[in-house]
């Protein structure tokens, strides 16, 4: 490898962290807006820039959902998570009497959500580890240091946790807590091997974490990159359905921080995810963006087909579509993301991240607003400059 070409990897690697962390950011105060048009109207047009959320949220069922364990209550609860375990002081927004509770409510503009705060303190054990550990003594530190900074008062200021969390912490209550490290990783282990079947765990919020775990190890080959990756989120997400998506996301991360093309990577890994019908599909979308007097709408149509919620085999679709359009602008994609609504905060912590990518492999720079208005930014810089 040349020096060039050694630059211009760190940059990209640089960017796709920048991107992770921006795309969620952007996403946080419209996260869930499956009524798009409210997005216009609590923001007084379409989001361009950080923004603090409202009290509000028009959409929100965070009074519905399950704080012991995954996905929503319906009538009846499991001994909490949320408020004893994690989120210490936050019950009152999931059981309160307003069924319009933001799920991000109290956050400033720039700041990200909880799966963001994960990854970022995934980046600091990766970096305090010795680069002699092995892999599994890596995640082994890695747990101890997720339930560490989970269980912990004041940790982060989210009001939300997705339902992987709820559940890994609803089991780990329920198999004692374990907090040595090596009765915390055989906990992790035996869990993995048991491949719930929950969908709330098959979603498109898997990918943020991993994301750290992937460009640590960029330089190492695919398959390596595919196996470690693998050791992590099988440990959060037990479930077969986002194996196959996770696998086609490394494989594009790490060709395109190497200098592949975005635009033709997403558009192989669109056409397989979407079956024998992608290439007709991908025609039909182009032409509705190509006819379109507002390329907005066209992309929120679009969106609405493909599927807007968290569940990964829309949300991986709609982010593929659109890093294969917006390969080379990254403020483009990461306000079109915004903008469609639905789970735009970890779509977009994903896309942002190939975005990210991409400009930097292309030798092209995050615009600087991005960049300096997000809260995580100086800490994320820190990371990355104070490595060997």
């Amino acid at each position: 490898m040349t020096k060039t070409s050694a630059a211009v990897l760190k940059t990209a690697v640089t960017q796709a962290y920048q991107g992770l962390f921006i795309g969620d950011a952007v996403a946080m105060p419209v996260h869930w807006y499956y009524n798009v048009p409210a997005i216009k109207d609590d923001y007084n047009g379409w989001i361009s820039k950080y923004e603090k959320p409202k009290d509000d949220h028009p959409t929100s069922i965070l009074r519905h959902s399950n704080t012991g364990g995954s996905g929503r209550s319906h009538g009846s609860q499991s001994d909490p998570v949320i408020g004893k375990v994690i989120l210490h002081d936050k019950l009152d927004a999931w059981s309160g009497r307003s069924n319009a509770s933001h799920y991000h409510q109290g956050m400033e503009a720039g700041d990200n959500t909880l799966n963001c705060h994960c990854a970022f303190r995934l980046m600091q054990t990766l970096h305090d580890c010795p680069k002699n550990m092995t892999d599994e003594a890596v995640l082994k530190q890695a747990f101890v240091d997720y339930v560490t900074f989970m269980t912990t008062p004041g940790s982060h200021n989210d009001t939300y946790a997705e339902s992987y969390h709820r559940k890994f912490f609803a089991d780990w209550v329920k198999a004692g807590g374990p907090i040595d490290p090596e009765d915390l990783f055989k906990f992790t282990t035996d869990r993995s091997k048991r491949m719930l079947i929950d969908t709330q765990l098959d979603v498109i919020g898997a990918f943020v974490v991993p994301t750290a775990i992937i460009l640590h190890n960029i330089h190492r080959p695919i398959e390596e990159v595919t196996r470690v990756t693998q050791e992590l989120y099988s440990r959060t997400h037990p479930v077969d359905g986002i194996i196959e998506p996770m696998n086609a996301y490394i494989r594009i991360l790490h060709a395109v921080v190497r200098g592949g093309s975005l635009k033709d990577e997403a558009e192989k890994a669109l056409k397989e995810h979407l079956g024998p019908a992608g290439g007709a599909m991908i025609r039909t979308f182009d032409q509705t963006v190509i006819s379109s007097k507002t390329k907005l709408a066209a992309f929120q149509r679009i969106g609405e087909k493909l599927g807007l919620a968290c569940y990964v085999n829309g949300a991986f679709a709609v982010m593929l579509y659109l890093a294969r359009h917006f390969y080379d602008d990254f403020e483009g994609g990461i306000l079109t993301n915004v903008n469609i609504g639905g789970e735009n905060c970890h779509r977009g912590a994903a896309l942002g991240a190939l975005l990210g990518a991409s400009s930097g492999a292309l030798k092209k720079t995050i615009p600087a607003k991005w960049v300096q208005g997000l809260r995580f930014g100086p800490k994320i810089d820190q990371v990355l400059n104070s490595e060997v």
